[in-house]
Protein backbone atom coordinates (compact mmCIF):
# COMPACT_ATOMS: atom_id res chain seq x y z
CA UNK A 1 0.00 0.00 0.00
CA UNK A 2 2.37 2.64 -1.41
CA UNK A 3 2.09 6.00 0.28
CA UNK A 4 2.45 9.30 -1.83
CA UNK A 5 2.96 12.51 0.01
CA UNK A 6 4.37 16.00 0.42
CA UNK A 7 4.05 18.78 2.43
CA UNK A 8 3.01 22.68 1.84
CA UNK A 9 3.41 25.64 4.30
CA UNK A 10 -0.22 27.02 3.11
CA UNK A 11 -2.41 23.51 3.05
CA UNK A 12 -1.05 21.24 5.53
CA UNK A 13 0.19 17.98 4.74
CA UNK A 14 -1.31 15.35 2.44
CA UNK A 15 -1.29 12.28 0.30
CA UNK A 16 -2.15 9.55 -1.48
CA UNK A 17 -2.55 5.84 -1.10
CA UNK A 18 -3.12 3.69 -3.98
CA UNK A 19 -5.28 0.70 -3.54
CA UNK A 20 -5.57 -1.09 -6.72
CA UNK A 21 -6.41 1.47 -9.53
CA UNK A 22 -8.05 3.61 -7.06
CA UNK A 23 -6.26 6.44 -4.97
CA UNK A 24 -7.19 7.79 -1.97
CA UNK A 25 -6.76 11.45 -0.76
CA UNK A 26 -5.85 12.40 2.25
CA UNK A 27 -5.55 15.75 3.95
CA UNK A 28 -5.15 17.63 7.20
CA UNK A 29 -9.18 17.15 7.31
CA UNK A 30 -10.66 16.21 4.27
CA UNK A 31 -11.19 12.37 2.64
CA UNK A 32 -11.25 13.04 -0.63
CA UNK A 33 -11.62 9.45 -3.25
CA UNK A 34 -10.65 8.93 -6.45
CA UNK A 35 -11.29 6.44 -8.93
CA UNK A 36 -10.68 5.78 -11.97
CA UNK A 37 -13.43 6.12 -14.14
CA UNK A 38 -15.16 2.89 -15.90
CA UNK A 39 -14.94 2.63 -19.40
CA UNK A 40 -18.76 0.44 -20.23
CA UNK A 41 -20.15 3.84 -19.41
CA UNK A 42 -20.44 6.71 -21.34
CA UNK A 43 -20.38 9.99 -19.96
CA UNK A 44 -21.01 13.52 -21.22
CA UNK A 45 -18.21 15.60 -20.14
CA UNK A 46 -18.85 19.50 -19.10
CA UNK A 47 -17.05 22.33 -18.03
CA UNK A 48 -18.57 25.35 -16.80
CA UNK A 49 -17.93 28.95 -18.30
CA UNK A 50 -19.16 32.04 -17.06
CA UNK A 51 -22.67 31.39 -17.06
CA UNK A 52 -22.96 28.01 -19.28
CA UNK A 53 -21.70 24.37 -19.58
CA UNK A 54 -20.59 23.75 -22.49
CA UNK A 55 -20.16 20.04 -23.54
CA UNK A 56 -16.47 19.47 -23.96
CA UNK A 57 -15.40 16.03 -24.60
CA UNK A 58 -16.09 12.09 -25.30
CA UNK A 59 -15.29 8.90 -23.93
CA UNK A 60 -11.88 8.99 -24.86
CA UNK A 61 -10.78 12.24 -22.74
CA UNK A 62 -12.54 10.27 -19.68
CA UNK A 63 -10.49 7.55 -19.49
CA UNK A 64 -7.36 10.42 -18.39
CA UNK A 65 -9.84 11.81 -15.72
CA UNK A 66 -10.48 11.01 -11.65
CA UNK A 67 -14.01 10.56 -10.64
CA UNK A 68 -14.15 12.64 -7.38
CA UNK A 69 -16.49 10.64 -4.88
CA UNK A 70 -18.73 12.69 -1.80
CA UNK A 71 -17.25 13.06 1.01
CA UNK A 72 -18.51 11.32 3.97
CA UNK A 73 -16.25 11.51 6.99
CA UNK A 74 -14.89 14.88 8.53
CA UNK A 75 -14.46 16.57 11.99
CA UNK A 76 -17.93 17.87 11.81
CA UNK A 77 -18.00 19.31 15.38
CA UNK A 78 -14.52 21.11 15.46
CA UNK A 79 -12.88 19.06 18.43
CA UNK A 80 -10.45 17.10 16.13
CA UNK A 81 -12.17 14.12 16.12
CA UNK A 82 -13.74 12.51 13.32
CA UNK A 83 -17.58 12.06 12.54
CA UNK A 84 -18.92 10.01 9.41
CA UNK A 85 -22.43 10.04 7.76
CA UNK A 86 -24.56 7.25 7.77
CA UNK A 87 -27.39 6.84 5.03
CA UNK A 88 -29.88 3.96 5.51
CA UNK A 89 -33.29 3.50 3.86
CA UNK A 90 -33.61 7.63 3.61
CA UNK A 91 -32.87 7.86 7.24
CA UNK A 92 -29.26 9.41 7.67
CA UNK A 93 -27.52 9.63 11.09
CA UNK A 94 -24.04 11.34 12.06
CA UNK A 95 -21.93 9.13 14.15
CA UNK A 96 -19.11 9.58 16.51
CA UNK A 97 -16.61 6.19 17.59
CA UNK A 98 -20.07 3.99 16.53
CA UNK A 99 -22.53 5.84 18.32
CA UNK A 100 -25.63 7.96 16.56
CA UNK A 101 -25.15 11.70 17.78
CA UNK A 102 -27.62 13.06 15.23
CA UNK A 103 -30.77 10.98 13.45
CA UNK A 104 -33.17 12.63 10.82
CA UNK A 105 -36.30 12.75 11.55
CA UNK A 106 -38.29 10.05 10.66
CA UNK A 107 -40.87 11.62 8.99
CA UNK A 108 -37.69 12.91 6.30
CA UNK A 109 -37.55 10.96 3.30
CA UNK A 110 -33.43 11.51 2.77
CA UNK A 111 -32.40 10.78 -1.10
CA UNK A 112 -28.81 12.01 -0.67
CA UNK A 113 -26.22 13.29 2.10
CA UNK A 114 -23.15 14.50 2.11
CA UNK A 115 -20.38 16.48 3.53
CA UNK A 116 -19.65 20.02 2.23
CA UNK A 117 -19.49 23.92 3.04
CA UNK A 118 -21.97 25.02 0.53
CA UNK A 119 -22.76 27.97 2.91
CA UNK A 120 -18.91 29.07 2.75
CA UNK A 121 -18.16 29.61 6.76
CA UNK A 122 -15.35 27.38 6.23
CA UNK A 123 -17.00 24.48 8.55
CA UNK A 124 -18.36 21.62 7.22
CA UNK A 125 -21.89 20.70 7.31
CA UNK A 126 -24.31 17.58 6.01
CA UNK A 127 -26.20 18.38 2.65
CA UNK A 128 -29.21 16.85 2.78
CA UNK A 129 -31.49 16.01 -0.19
CA UNK A 130 -35.06 15.01 0.84
CA UNK A 131 -38.84 14.83 0.73
CA UNK A 132 -41.03 15.61 3.47
CA UNK A 133 -44.80 16.93 3.87
CA UNK A 134 -45.30 20.37 1.92
CA UNK A 135 -45.48 23.66 4.18
CA UNK A 136 -46.38 26.65 2.17
CA UNK A 137 -44.14 29.64 3.86
CA UNK A 138 -45.55 30.83 7.00
CA UNK A 139 -46.00 34.47 5.66
CA UNK A 140 -48.76 33.18 3.74
CA UNK A 141 -51.03 33.46 6.71
CA UNK A 142 -51.30 37.29 6.41
CA UNK A 143 -50.62 37.77 2.35
CA UNK A 144 -53.02 39.42 0.55
CA UNK A 145 -51.89 36.57 -2.32
CA UNK A 146 -50.46 33.52 -0.32
CA UNK A 147 -50.20 30.46 -2.34
CA UNK A 148 -47.00 31.00 -4.39
CA UNK A 149 -44.93 28.17 -3.41
CA UNK A 150 -48.05 26.08 -3.54
CA UNK A 151 -47.77 24.35 -6.34
CA UNK A 152 -44.33 23.02 -5.74
CA UNK A 153 -45.08 19.35 -4.42
CA UNK A 154 -46.00 15.69 -5.98
CA UNK A 155 -49.82 14.53 -6.28
CA UNK A 156 -48.61 13.19 -2.25
CA UNK A 157 -48.07 16.24 -0.76
CA UNK A 158 -44.40 16.10 -0.52
CA UNK A 159 -41.83 18.49 -1.78
CA UNK A 160 -38.48 18.65 -2.21
CA UNK A 161 -35.63 20.61 0.10
CA UNK A 162 -31.57 21.05 0.62
CA UNK A 163 -31.13 21.34 4.02
CA UNK A 164 -27.81 22.18 5.94
CA UNK A 165 -27.36 20.37 9.41
CA UNK A 166 -24.16 21.45 11.08
CA UNK A 167 -23.13 21.69 14.71
CA UNK A 168 -23.73 25.08 16.53
CA UNK A 169 -23.74 26.25 19.99
CA UNK A 170 -23.21 22.69 21.64
CA UNK A 171 -25.53 20.58 19.25
CA UNK A 172 -26.31 18.92 15.80
CA UNK A 173 -29.26 21.23 13.81
CA UNK A 174 -30.69 22.52 10.82
CA UNK A 175 -27.90 25.64 9.78
CA UNK A 176 -30.02 26.19 6.38
CA UNK A 177 -33.05 24.98 4.99
CA UNK A 178 -34.48 26.15 1.78
CA UNK A 179 -38.31 25.99 1.86
CA UNK A 180 -40.11 23.80 -0.91
CA UNK A 181 -37.77 23.73 -4.34
CA UNK A 182 -39.24 25.18 -7.95
CA UNK A 183 -38.06 21.92 -9.49
CA UNK A 184 -37.14 18.33 -7.30
CA UNK A 185 -33.44 17.18 -7.29
CA UNK A 186 -32.72 14.02 -8.68
CA UNK A 187 -29.12 14.17 -7.41
CA UNK A 188 -26.28 17.02 -6.51
CA UNK A 189 -22.74 17.22 -5.79
CA UNK A 190 -20.28 20.03 -5.16
CA UNK A 191 -16.94 21.41 -5.92
CA UNK A 192 -15.50 24.51 -6.60
CA UNK A 193 -16.67 25.56 -10.14
CA UNK A 194 -15.55 29.31 -10.47
CA UNK A 195 -12.20 28.77 -8.93
CA UNK A 196 -13.02 31.26 -5.70
CA UNK A 197 -11.95 28.53 -3.11
CA UNK A 198 -15.73 28.26 -2.26
CA UNK A 199 -18.24 25.33 -3.19
CA UNK A 200 -21.21 25.94 -5.71
CA UNK A 201 -24.16 23.19 -6.09
CA UNK A 202 -24.55 21.29 -8.86
CA UNK A 203 -27.44 19.66 -9.24
CA UNK A 204 -29.99 17.18 -11.73
CA UNK A 205 -33.33 18.93 -11.83
CA UNK A 206 -36.51 17.06 -12.36
CA UNK A 207 -40.34 18.30 -12.07
CA UNK A 208 -42.76 17.25 -9.75
CA UNK A 209 -45.02 15.26 -11.90
CA UNK A 210 -42.34 13.16 -13.19
CA UNK A 211 -42.05 9.32 -12.08
CA UNK A 212 -39.19 8.47 -10.44
CA UNK A 213 -37.43 6.16 -13.22
CA UNK A 214 -37.49 9.21 -15.57
CA UNK A 215 -34.50 11.09 -16.64
CA UNK A 216 -34.29 14.91 -14.97
CA UNK A 217 -34.80 17.72 -17.26
CA UNK A 218 -32.00 19.73 -16.56
CA UNK A 219 -28.18 20.06 -15.52
CA UNK A 220 -27.38 23.39 -12.89
CA UNK A 221 -25.16 24.94 -10.89
CA UNK A 222 -25.75 27.40 -7.74
CA UNK A 223 -23.88 29.45 -5.80
CA UNK A 224 -24.64 30.94 -2.55
CA UNK A 225 -25.40 34.00 -2.11
CA UNK A 226 -25.15 34.39 1.92
CA UNK A 227 -28.79 33.14 2.74
CA UNK A 228 -29.77 31.01 -0.17
CA UNK A 229 -28.55 30.14 -3.98
CA UNK A 230 -28.42 32.64 -7.11
CA UNK A 231 -28.42 30.03 -10.59
CA UNK A 232 -25.33 30.48 -12.52
CA UNK A 233 -25.96 27.81 -15.26
CA UNK A 234 -28.98 25.42 -16.44
CA UNK A 235 -28.83 23.39 -19.88
CA UNK A 236 -31.70 21.33 -20.29
CA UNK A 237 -31.74 17.76 -21.26
CA UNK A 238 -31.99 13.97 -20.31
CA UNK A 239 -29.88 12.73 -17.34
CA UNK A 240 -29.39 9.62 -15.34
CA UNK A 241 -26.06 10.08 -13.63
CA UNK A 242 -24.04 13.17 -12.28
CA UNK A 243 -20.46 13.06 -10.98
CA UNK A 244 -17.31 15.38 -10.66
CA UNK A 245 -14.13 14.64 -12.15
CA UNK A 246 -10.26 15.89 -12.26
CA UNK A 247 -9.56 16.33 -15.25
CA UNK A 248 -5.43 16.39 -16.22
CA UNK A 249 -4.98 20.13 -16.32
CA UNK A 250 -6.80 19.87 -12.21
CA UNK A 251 -9.60 22.01 -13.46
CA UNK A 252 -13.30 20.24 -13.15
CA UNK A 253 -15.35 18.40 -15.48
CA UNK A 254 -19.14 17.65 -14.96
CA UNK A 255 -20.27 14.20 -16.21
CA UNK A 256 -23.61 13.23 -17.00
CA UNK A 257 -25.51 10.56 -19.10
Amino acid sequence: MPLYSRGNKDKGLWGFIKLGRTFIFLSFSIFLYFTTISCTLKYNVWRYETGNFIKISSQSTLQKSQIIQPLSIDDLDGDGALESILLTKNNVEIVRDGQSVWQSPVEWQVIQADITDLNHDRKPEVTLLLWRAFKPWPIDSILVHPGRIQTFQNKDGRSCHIILVGWKKGYYREVWAGSALAEPLRSFITVDLTGDGFQELITLESIYTDKETSPARALTAWEWNGFGFNLLARVKGNFHDLKVSLAPDNSYWILTR
